[in-house]
């Protein structure tokens, strides 16, 4: 998944010009709730869309039969639906296990909890984190999420998956945009000059 961050990095170089942490530190600390939100936003965006869709014959047969490889008259509909439903969910829960390992080593890095939820890693580690490290020009963090290494997974990922990062990287921008104002707002009444 690729991300366009440059609305959100002009918001954090300017949130670094008010906040007293370093820029490493800044830059550590928002992916990780950026990663965490990720996670959350994964499974709370999709699985009521994903019961409406999966559970209504009129919309999910196709896709149910193409997956399936069904045959008319040879399968009980309720049943087919269900199953896919479960096997949808997994897929999410998967999706969301990615982000696991980049919480993990980001709050070891920042601090914070290293674990957000009860998702489970099952083998080999699904995603990773390179962190934004002190005493560099020009500071990064990269993340990935790499269960969409097939054709069907990167599907499901760009389905679920792309719509919550995106969710993710918008409420950790509104929160820095919330914390600029309130420090303007702070250093204008200090100032003498009042600030709407």
């Amino acid at each position: 998944m690729k991300m366009d961050t440059r609305e959100f990095d002009k918001t954090l170089l300017r949130y670094s010009e008010l906040s007293k942490k370093s820029l490493p530190e800044i830059i550590n600390t928002k992916a990780y709730y950026v990663a965490a939100a990720a996670q959350k936003f994964t499974e709370k965006a999709e699985l009521s869309d994903l019961k409406a869709f999966a559970m209504n014959w009129d919309k999910s047969h196709r896709t149910i039969i193409k997956t399936y490889g069904l045959k008319k008259g040879q399968f009980d509909k309720k049943k087919m639906m269900k199953k896919f439903y479960n096997y949808r969910k997994r897929t999410v829960a998967y999706i969301r296990a990615g982000w696991k390992m980049a919480v993990s080593v980001l709050g070891r890095f920042t601090n914070l909890p290293r674990r957000v939820d009860k998702a489970r890693v099952v083998g080999r580690p699904k995603g990773g984190v390179k962190v934004a490290k002190k005493g560099t020009w020009s500071p990064t963090v990269n993340m990935w999420n790499t269960t969409g290494y097939t054709a069907k997974q990167a599907e499901a990922v760009y389905r679920y998956g792309q719509p919550a990062l995106a969710k993710a990287f918008a409420a950790e921008m509104i929160s820095m945009k919330a914390y600029i104002e309130n420090k303007l707002k702070a250093a204008g009444t200090k100032a003498g000059v009042k600030v709407k």
